[in-house]
């Protein structure tokens, strides 16, 4: 309270008790008291209509408070005094310690009438002295005095913990479970605004809510912030969006066949083990599946490819409000990394006194089957599936070069890049073929048909064509289109099992080549090996192409053995997780990480049978 209005609310009280003091005669016992005292009505507390309590009630035989608790009567003997202001204060030491809220709240009416009515003050200077006895504010003591008035003495009941909110539309779990599916599928969208709280809203009052039977009395429309906290409840919060891992087309039913597929390959390949499980339930799911290979000398290669830029730097900062930051609008140029990592150890590479020994019987041997491509138009161009036949030469023979084929068994693991399934530029791909001779369509190499050999190009090297090579077969084309033969073609034996260039390479040499299902990244642990080095180079980002060159290589060289092996484990853990059937999300997370932590050995020696 400002000091003025203070300094006004004391005088106020100061002249109420002079009048008063001046009107009424000085009593000397209790009983005195109570004849000079005007009397008042038998109810201890006031009413819209009675008059405003008087002193005579504290001097009274009746209990003070309607609605106390207490057995203990005021004595009159004991607690005389001249005047009811006094009286007042000696009641109030030594009972507001003992009151309960009830108790309390009928007490503050009853000084607020007292003080109000018989010392001439102002309702506003009342309810804040009372406001100070029971530690509230005036304004709600004025409230009481309302609120008990009107309801004729009656405590209004006391709400605080009472009042549950409940949406019937949240309540229900269809509905819910319905809201969460849209939200997963219409949150972002390639091509369209982000999902917001108003457009949750729209949808909900024009789709959800008509087609749906709810209870009678249940809301048929909500509101924008009833829509925001259903999307809390269901789990749902406004977040950045950050690069990650991704769950896009992990559901598809191609999908879901490509991984069955695969796992069971990694199985059988002796790549998912009981002895390498993270834990008993992980070997439970492995322990009766039938090896193909000798699993203790087989070498799975992870392949894969990423990128680099000048500009790639920190995105985070120490600054503060004076400080102003201009970066590079672009990326800046850029290297394209692409190389071979395994558990054993790490990179595709030889040591140095390897190299030197096998170098002498076989100089055009290389000692590592990294590339670091400089990309761009106005440099190395862009890489290829040709680049990738070359580099895929130089791996082949530094990985016989260092585990001997006649000793270990090599598995190459690749992902469903295009550039991957490539096939060759003379490989028999009914999409190539043209109806007539000539034309674009490539020369193919030659094939064979009903045990024969046919040749698919003339004397002259020119492509025979779709008609010709279906005419030779003995089939009449004069009623076909080129549609309809490429159909007919598609078929045949010697086109249908037409393998990618990279399949011919590898299994040519006796190797095998494995493919990831679809959206599955997790799966191949040189995509943390990507995000380490980025991390690294960021860390040493000075905007110069110079350095980028120096920084890269050193980023790749800085990741030991033992954190490759850490990864792929990594991924080991999410074949683990998607045999066992978890579903991507959150959940699956939490798995791989309490596998990490039950996992407690870098290196685990693999337990013979």
């Amino acid at each position: 309270m400002p000091k003025g209005k203070k300094r006004n609310a004391h005088l106020a009280v100061a002249r109420s008790k002079r009048s008063y003091e001046s009107t009424q005669p000085v009593v000397s016992t209790s009983s005195q008291a109570a004849t000079v005292l005007d009397s008042t009505d038998e109810s201890p507390l006031p009413s819209s209509s009675a008059s405003a309590p008087t002193a005579a009630m504290l001097l009274s035989d009746q209990p003070l408070l309607a609605n106390s608790d207490s057995d203990s009567d005021f004595d009159p003997e004991n607690k005389l005094k001249k005047d009811p202001a006094a009286l007042l204060k000696e009641f109030i030491d030594d009972w507001i310690a003992s009151l309960a809220r009830e108790d309390l709240f009928s007490l503050s009416l009853l000084l607020f009438h007292i003080l109000t009515e018989d010392f001439q003050l102002l309702l506003g200077a009342s309810s804040k002295i009372i406001g100070r006895h029971v530690n509230k504010h005036h304004k709600t003591v004025q409230k009481w005095r309302i609120d008990f008035l009107n309801n004729q003495g009656q405590l209004p009941e006391y709400l605080r913990g009472c009042y549950h909110r409940r949406n019937a539309i949240a309540q229900n779990e269809e509905l819910s479970e319905v809201a969460t599916q849209h939200v997963r599928e219409n949150a972002f969208k390639k091509g369209a605004p982000n999902m917001t709280a108003r457009s949750f809203c729209t949808w909900v009052n024009d789709e959800l809510l008509p087609s749906s039977n709810l209870e009678p009395g249940a809301p048929r429309k909500i509101g924008v912030e009833v829509s925001r906290n259903w999307l809390h409840s269901m789990g749902f919060n406004v977040k950045r969006i950050t690069k990650g891992l991704y769950y896009d087309g992990h559901e598809r039913e191609d999908v879901i066949e490509d991984r069955k597929t695969f796992l069971n390959d990694m199985c059988q390949n002796g790549f998912l083990l009981p002895s390498n499980a993270p834990n008993e339930e992980a070997k439970e799911l492995v322990k009766d599946v039938e090896l193909k290979t000798n699993w203790e000398n087989t070498i799975f290669w992870f392949h894969d490819e990423s990128t680099f830029n000048a500009n790639d730097d920190e995105v985070t900062m120490w600054k503060d409000d004076t400080m102003q930051v201009i970066k590079p609008k672009g990326r800046g140029a850029g290297l394209m990394v692409s190389d071979f990592i395994e558990e054993r150890d790490g990179y595709l590479a030889l040591s140095d006194s390897m190299h030197t020994t096998l170098s002498q019987g076989n100089p055009t041997l290389k000692q590592s089957a990294r590339v670091i491509f400089e990309y761009g138009k106005n440099k190395e161009g862009y890489w290829t599936s040709e680049d990738l036949m070359k580099q895929m030469e130089t791996a082949v023979a530094v990985a016989e070069a260092k585990y001997p084929s006649r000793i270990f068994n090599h598995v190459w693991i690749f992902d469903h890049s295009c550039g991957h399934t490539a096939y060759a530029p003379d490989a028999l791909v009914v999409s190539r073929l043209g109806k007539k001779p000539g034309g674009k369509q490539p020369a193919m190499r030659d094939t064979t048909w009903a045990g024969k050999t046919q040749r698919l190009v003339m004397d002259d090297g020119t492509p025979k064509g779709a008609a010709l090579i279906l005419e030779e077969r003995g089939i009449n084309t004069q009623t076909l289109k080129l549609a309809d033969m490429k159909i007919v073609l598609s078929f045949h034996e010697d086109f249908r099992d037409e393998r990618s260039a990279l399949h011919n390479l590898v299994e040519g040499r006796g190797h095998m080549v494995m493919f990831l299902p679809k959206f599955h990244c997790e799966l191949n642990g040189i995509e943390r090996v990507w995000g380490h080095a980025k991390r690294y180079t960021r860390a040493h980002c000075d905007y110069r192409f110079d350095s980028l060159r120096r920084t890269v290589p050193e980023a790749l060289n800085s990741i030991s053995c033992e954190t490759i092996a850490n990864y792929i484990r990594r991924s080991r853990s999410y074949m683990f997780s998607y045999l066992k059937g978890s579903q991507p999300g959150k959940e699956m997370e939490k798995e791989v990480q309490k596998f990490g932590k039950e996992y407690k050995s870098h290196r685990r020696v693999f337990e013979k049978d």
